[in-house]
Order: C-alpha cells, then sequence, then structure tokens
C-alpha cells in the first residue's frame, strides 16, 4: 500500500514568520499537535508543541515575540505520496518521529502520514508496532 493512501490530505500551516503564540493558538483550535511550516506551497520546516514547549518556552523565548522560523526542525524527513508504507515507518523509525510531511514528486506538500495511518494497511500495522516498540525502548 502507498502513502497517498493513508494519509491525512487535509492540512494546516503556518508561515515561519508568525509568531509561536499564534502557532499555538491554530493547534489548539485545530485540534493538531504539529504544524508544516511553508512557504508559497514549499515545505520549509515542521513545528510540534513539543517544540513549542522544550525548545521555546523551556528555553526562556518569549512565545508572543519568537517566530516559527526560529523554533522549527529545519530540514525535516518527508516522504513521497507515491512510497511504500515500508518506507514511511523505516523513515519513522530512524528519525524517532511519528509523523510526516508527505510530498509529491514536485517537492510539494500534500499531506501528512501519522503511525495511527499506517495501521490501516496489515504491512503498515506491523510497521506502526515497530516504531511505538522503538519508541518505548528509546524512553528508558
Amino acid at each position: 500500500m502507498r502513502v497517498q493512501e493513508v494519509m491525512q490530505r487535509q492540512l494546516y500551516t503556518v508561515e515561519p514568520g508568525i509568531s509561536l503564540a499564534e502557532a499555538a493558538r491554530l493547534m489548539r483550535s485545530r485540534n493538531v499537535g504539529s504544524l508544516p511550516v511553508c512557504r508559497l506551497g514549499r515545505l520549509e520546516g515542521f513545528l510540534t508543541d513539543r517544540d513549542i514547549v522544550i525548545r521555546a518556552i523551556a528555553g526562556g523565548c518569549d512565545p508572543k515575540e519568537t517566530t516559527v522560523g526560529e523554533i522549527m526542525s529545519k530540514k525535516p524527513s518527508c516522504v513521497h505520496g507515491d512510497e511504500e508504507i515500508s518506507r514511511a515507518a523505516q523513515i519513522m523509525i530512524e528519525g524517532k518521529c511519528r509523523r510526516l510531511p508527505v510530498l509529491d514528486r514536485n517537492e510539494r506538500l500534500v499531506g501528512i502520514v501519522s503511525v495511527s495511518d499506517l495501521i490501516k494497511d496489515p504491512e503498515g500495522a506491523t510497521a506502526a508496532e515497530d516504531i511505538l516498540r522503538e519508541a518505548a525502548s528509546s524512553v528508558f
């Protein structure tokens, strides 16, 4: 099964120049824990709720003054929509992440795939178990 068959297509994105406070409000209102950071349809980074808390707030940054571009993960791990979900799982394991931006072959953002999306396919369910097992082993 291919990533494009299980990915989430409804996207909420932010631009790198908005404040972390604005991004956090968007995350809350949309009930999401991460946002792709784009400019003119091109992925420039990825912001998670954890980034806001650990990198910014715990680091003493003012979320009203600090921009998304200052805190986001630059060059996030990505997968192409036409790749097999096993490839997405491998990238998640290697990058220790649970969500991946999905790009088309023109490098445009077209979706997000998460560990929970992988379970829509038997092969993906096994991969999701591997990701969660890997995550659990790295906690302790």
